[in-house]
């Protein structure tokens, strides 16, 4: 067993949090091999796939090819071949991103890849296809997400239906679709929602981002691509945070872009975040990332050793999930006279109740 993840009773999901650091170049810790041999794969893969870091693993098994002793052949050629598919993948999405980029400029916007975009503007991870992206996320100002998002509509973009209710304050605008696109776009007005708006400083990361001249999009600077880490990992649901969830892509994110800056720089981050009242939020990240990745760390912290105890109970994720969701909508039901009408319009429309259970049953799906 790894003992620098003990407090995760599961050797599986010890099995994929001791992969990643190696899929970054750093030595295989002590008790990986016995974590995966106790491992079945397609258990290995249902836990990397609900976090979408599948497709790294292959580079882990590539850089220590002793773990490939610990693990079906089989196994690692699928992996292998998930990272190849998802490279192809990778290289449609930049080139509609760069689809993107034009449109931005002929209509003489500013906008700022975010996120996976712009990692594959500006790539850390150690190949084309090890980071999985969900969706294309694009910062632009108020009027200028909504100018392009006008035009897309104009070029024939689709959103799915959409709750009007939900999306009217949100940080962005629903999901946009277009045929031949891989993905679909989320304009972003603010690059965090508002209670993480004071930490994300929008103006500040359009003003300060490096125009990528291939794209024509602009890419955050470290700096501000490591806040936006953080506070979307930490902060993009209240109540998220307080659940101890493990992000394996964030997690892995955050190390890649932390080991980019300077200590002063990191400093600055945690000063950031002590004056908009989330320390927490900042420490909490840092103590687990470096749990993962960082060898020498003796650095304690009770939230880590949390969020590994309910990775490794993915029971327990899901009824903490379950248990939140009923709040979270007998709390609007209750209090909010418009999502109290759209709950009892889907209450009363079959197709509308059977898509939401769909998706909730989906995310449900992702405690593995």
């Amino acid at each position: 067993m790894q003992v620098h993840l003990a407090a995760c009773a599961s050797a599986p999901h010890r099995a994929i949090l001791g992969l990643l650091p190696v899929a970054l170049g750093l030595p295989a810790r002590e008790g990986l091999h016995q974590d995966l041999a106790h491992s079945d794969a397609g258990e290995l893969v249902a836990i990397a796939s609900a976090h979408l870091i599948h497709p790294l693993l292959a580079t882990a098994f590539a850089e220590d090819p002793s773990l490939k002793e610990c693990v079906p052949d089989d196994l690692c050629l699928f992996l292998q071949e998930i990272q190849y598919a998802n490279a192809r993948r990778n290289e449609a999405i930049l080139a509609q991103v760069r689809s993107l980029g034009s449109m931005t400029e002929a209509l003489g916007l500013t906008a700022v890849a975010l996120k996976g975009a712009a990692e594959l503007i500006s790539p850390l991870y150690p190949a084309a296809g090890a980071r999985m992206l969900s969706d294309v996320d694009v910062l632009l100002t108020p009027e200028d997400a909504l100018t392009l998002r006008q035009a897309l509509l104009a070029r024939g973009a689709t959103q799915e239906e959409a709750d009007h209710h939900k999306w009217v304050d949100h940080h962005h605008f629903p999901p946009l679709f277009l045929e031949g696109w891989p993905a679909p776009v989320e304009l972003h007005r603010q690059a965090a929602p508002g209670y993480a708006g004071n930490i994300v400083d929008s103006k500040q990361v359009l003003a300060e981002a490096v125009t990528d001249s291939a794209s024509n999009l602009g890419v955050p600077s470290t700096h501000w691509r490591l806040i936006h880490v953080i506070a979307h990992w930490q902060l993009s649901d209240p109540e998220r945070f307080s659940g101890r969830p493990i992000s394996l892509r964030d997690a892995v994110d955050l190390h890649l872009l932390r080991r980019q800056l300077a200590p002063e720089a990191i400093a600055a981050i945690q000063e950031r975040f002590d004056r908009a009242g989330h320390r927490r939020a900042f420490e909490n990240s840092i103590a687990l990332a470096a749990r993962l990745f960082d060898p020498d760390s003796k650095q304690k912290n009770a939230w880590a050793d949390g969020a590994l105890r309910v990775f490794g109970s993915p029971g327990v994720a899901r009824w903490r999930f379950d248990l939140y969701t009923l709040k979270f909508h007998a709390r609007d039901f209750l209090r909010d006279r418009e999502r109290r009408r759209h709950y009892l319009k889907l209450l009363s429309n079959w197709r509308l109740l059977s898509a939401a259970l769909r998706r909730q049953s989906s995310r449900r799906d992702g405690f593995r």
